[in-house]
């Protein structure tokens, strides 16, 4: 996959997940280079926009994001947190693994 495509995909994410604004992020999923992990596009998004929901992402100001790497069997996954000073746990969180042609996403739900 293209650097510079990988790094505008995760630029725009992280934008949208930081201002709580999920329609920031669907033209970027629209593009055949993003995939998800869920069983289409349509679902991914309609979850990404009820975890942003369900967080009250856009009612909290201060949010910042967080990198980290998790090794699962031979996948070597980025993680993307979105967090808050004034929460304990993470607003949002990413998995996302890069291959030759694509991105995968995968939101997790906790």
């Amino acid at each position: 996959m293209d650097t510079k495509a990988y790094k505008q995909t995760l630029n725009v994410l992280i934008k949208s997940a930081i201002n709580g604004d999920e329609k920031i992020f669907q033209p970027t999923l629209k593009n055949n280079y993003v995939s998800v992990t869920m069983y289409n596009k349509s679902q991914f998004y309609s979850f990404y926009k009820q975890m942003i929901l369900c967080n009250k992402v856009k009612q909290i100001s201060g949010n910042y994001y967080k990198w980290g790497r998790l090794k699962a069997g031979n996948n070597n996954y980025l993680i993307l947190k979105i967090l808050n000073h004034t929460k304990n746990f993470p607003l949002l969180s990413f998995m996302i693994d890069k291959t030759d042609s694509q991105i995968i996403l995968k939101i997790l739900p906790f």
